[in-house]
């Protein structure tokens, strides 16, 4: 493992790349299709999600570990919580993803389904939040960050990789190049902000918490399926417009600006990895 581990560093950014497809590829197996067999679509599809996504997070966590990226799940929570003030942003996106989703009515028989939608898309952010924050930045960050120059080149490429890394809606056809454009920039800031807030907090579960709570108050769609069918037309997107791109750069923006303001007292020691002072 010690060799891997030094290769991986050797070559971060191909190193991420190839972590990030074999995430995609382990999250997108038809798990559901599987426990169809035994249950309710809608049931399957949750529990596949929680499996997959779970799994994948065990997985890098270890990963994780054996890079020495021994913060990634750092139970002291003292500083979190003493600087609550910060995730405040974080709030102000769960409120409007919960304000466009009151628009729809829930109508089930199953109670429990909401309560497996709740830990589905929590999972997310605890998956994808290890994969893109504890391993890919702190990979990229640990190559390149000694100095401020280099800092911001590992933050900003890093969650670059995390927008694009959606190209994979693109090239399964779900989605318009247009949506993948709009996606790219709204990930991109996002996944900064996610940075910011687990340098500052020195723990990735307060940035997992809050990414899981913003996925499950943004895909409430998939409340509404039922049936194989149903999911595959759940992928597919209408085109947003330019107009919808620009509204998204505005509203972003001011994220964006927060997360550097978070950053700008990023110091640096003699081990190439960022440390916030608080």
């Amino acid at each position: 493992m010690n060799k891997s581990t030094t290769l991986i560093k050797k070559h971060p950014i191909l190193s991420t790349l190839i972590l990030i497809v074999f995430a995609n590829g382990i999250t997108d197996l038809p798990l559901q299709n599987l426990l169809y067999n035994f249950m309710p679509y809608e049931f399957a599809l949750m529990i596949s999600i929680i499996i997959l996504q779970m799994g994948s997070f065990g997985f890098f966590m270890y990963i994780a570990r054996k890079l020495g990226f021994s913060n990634t799940f750092n139970m002291n929570l003292s500083k979190p919580i003493k600087d609550l003030w910060i995730t405040i942003p974080f709030f102000l996106l769960i409120i409007i993803n919960t304000s466009e989703q009151m628009k729809l009515k829930f109508i089930t028989d199953t109670p429990i389904i909401f309560i497996l939608y709740f830990f589905a898309f929590l999972s997310t952010g605890f998956f994808e939040e290890i994969l893109f924050r504890g391993i890919g930045f702190n990979l990229i960050n640990n190559k390149f960050g000694s100095n401020t120059k280099g800092f911001y080149f590992s933050l900003f490429l890093s969650n670059f990789i995390f927008g694009f890394s959606h190209i994979t809606h693109l090239l399964k056809g779900t989605v318009p190049l247009i949506n993948f454009l709009n996606q790219l920039i709204y990930a991109s800031i996002v996944g900064i902000l996610f940075t910011a807030l687990y340098l500052r907090c020195n723990t990735l579960l307060i940035p997992m918490l809050l990414h899981g709570l913003i996925d499950i108050t943004g895909c409430t769609r998939y409340l509404f399926i039922k049936s194989p069918q149903l999911y595959l037309q759940s992928l597919i997107q209408t085109p947003v417009s330019y107009k919808d791109i620009f509204s998204n750069l505005l509203l972003f923006l001011p994220f964006l600006i927060w997360a550097l303001f978070l950053l700008r007292k990023a110091k640096f020691n003699n081990n190439n990895k960022s440390k916030i002072n608080i």
